[in-house]
Protein backbone atom coordinates (compact mmCIF):
# COMPACT_ATOMS: atom_id res chain seq x y z
CA UNK A 1 0.00 0.00 0.00
CA UNK A 2 1.44 3.34 -1.03
CA UNK A 3 1.54 6.41 1.17
CA UNK A 4 -1.21 7.95 -0.98
CA UNK A 5 -3.41 4.83 -0.50
CA UNK A 6 -2.92 4.99 3.27
CA UNK A 7 -3.86 8.67 3.33
CA UNK A 8 -6.96 7.97 1.22
CA UNK A 9 -7.99 5.14 3.57
CA UNK A 10 -7.45 7.39 6.59
CA UNK A 11 -9.51 10.17 4.99
CA UNK A 12 -12.39 7.79 4.25
CA UNK A 13 -12.27 6.38 7.78
CA UNK A 14 -12.48 9.81 9.38
CA UNK A 15 -16.26 9.80 9.13
CA UNK A 16 -18.83 9.73 11.90
CA UNK A 17 -18.42 7.18 14.68
CA UNK A 18 -21.56 5.46 15.93
CA UNK A 19 -21.96 4.16 19.46
CA UNK A 20 -24.28 1.23 20.18
CA UNK A 21 -27.34 3.37 20.92
CA UNK A 22 -26.98 5.24 17.63
CA UNK A 23 -26.23 2.03 15.75
CA UNK A 24 -29.28 0.21 17.12
CA UNK A 25 -31.45 3.18 16.22
CA UNK A 26 -30.03 3.44 12.69
CA UNK A 27 -30.57 -0.27 12.02
CA UNK A 28 -33.78 -0.73 14.03
CA UNK A 29 -32.14 -3.73 15.71
CA UNK A 30 -31.66 -4.50 19.39
CA UNK A 31 -28.22 -4.41 21.00
CA UNK A 32 -28.37 -8.15 21.63
CA UNK A 33 -29.21 -8.89 17.98
CA UNK A 34 -26.27 -6.77 16.80
CA UNK A 35 -23.92 -8.57 19.21
CA UNK A 36 -25.28 -11.93 18.00
CA UNK A 37 -24.51 -10.94 14.38
CA UNK A 38 -20.98 -9.94 15.43
CA UNK A 39 -20.46 -13.33 17.11
CA UNK A 40 -21.61 -15.03 13.89
CA UNK A 41 -19.16 -12.90 11.85
CA UNK A 42 -22.09 -11.39 9.97
CA UNK A 43 -21.56 -7.81 11.14
CA UNK A 44 -18.54 -5.48 11.40
CA UNK A 45 -16.73 -5.69 14.72
CA UNK A 46 -16.48 -2.52 16.80
CA UNK A 47 -13.21 -0.86 17.69
CA UNK A 48 -12.14 0.70 20.98
CA UNK A 49 -12.31 4.47 20.99
CA UNK A 50 -9.43 4.85 23.45
CA UNK A 51 -6.53 2.41 23.75
CA UNK A 52 -7.17 0.28 26.81
CA UNK A 53 -10.66 1.72 27.23
CA UNK A 54 -14.05 0.06 27.20
CA UNK A 55 -15.89 2.46 24.90
CA UNK A 56 -16.55 0.91 21.50
CA UNK A 57 -17.74 2.33 18.20
CA UNK A 58 -18.27 1.70 14.50
CA UNK A 59 -17.48 3.94 11.55
CA UNK A 60 -20.77 4.92 9.96
CA UNK A 61 -19.20 4.32 6.53
CA UNK A 62 -18.58 0.66 7.48
CA UNK A 63 -22.21 0.29 8.55
CA UNK A 64 -23.43 1.94 5.34
CA UNK A 65 -21.31 -0.49 3.32
CA UNK A 66 -22.71 -3.43 5.31
CA UNK A 67 -26.26 -2.21 4.65
CA UNK A 68 -25.55 -1.80 0.93
CA UNK A 69 -24.15 -5.35 0.75
CA UNK A 70 -27.20 -6.70 2.54
CA UNK A 71 -29.52 -4.95 0.12
CA UNK A 72 -27.59 -6.27 -2.89
CA UNK A 73 -26.24 -2.91 -4.03
CA UNK A 74 -22.62 -4.10 -3.72
CA UNK A 75 -21.46 -7.60 -4.60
Amino acid sequence: MTKKDKLLTLTVKQGRILRMRQLAEKLSLSDSHIYALIQQNQFPKPFTLVHGGRAMGWYESDIDTWLAQRSGEIK
